[in-house]
């Protein structure tokens, strides 16, 4: 047995609870959302082109199928897309490319830089299930992005 379960929030106490009881006292918050200052950063449209990000690894359960609708949905538009981080859906193989720029992994110290260098408008979060706590929100608001 342990001595203690880190979690980063009471929700996910709460769902711990429904099939594990036994840990209750064992329980202790440590909440991991962003600290220090907001960023200065606030979006321009220098360009005419508005800038959408997604961050994270991407894939169905993370909301992959419908970004992939998205972006097919938009090539026709003024919409520059960015992927900052892992894709894991072959669909993606498959969508046109002249407006949609991919990162790969990055460390997380750096996603603020990639924001604000890549002047993003938006960052979108599609999970497609309930998340106990997104660290890519919490990045995000951070830079005054919404």
């Amino acid at each position: 047995m342990c001595n203690e379960v880190i979690i980063p929030n009471k929700s996910v106490s709460e769902v711990l609870l429904i099939h594990y009881y036994c840990i209750k006292e064992k329980i202790r918050v440590i909440e991991h959302g962003q600290t220090g200052e907001v960023s200065k950063y606030a979006p321009t449209y220098k360009n005419g082109k508005f800038n959408v990000a997604f961050v994270g690894g991407l894939k169905p359960c993370k909301g992959s199928k419908e970004i992939i609708k998205i972006i097919k949905n938009c090539t026709d538009k003024d919409i520059n897309f960015f992927v900052f981080g892992t894709i894991d859906d072959k669909d993606f193989d498959d969508i046109p490319s002249h407006n949609i720029n991919c990162t790969g992994n990055y460390f997380r110290k750096d996603i603020y830089k990639l924001l604000e260098e890549n002047e993003i408008h938006i960052v979108c979060i599609l999970s497609i299930w309930p998340e106990t706590f997104c660290y890519t929100l919490s990045e995000s608001w951070q830079c005054n992005i919404p």
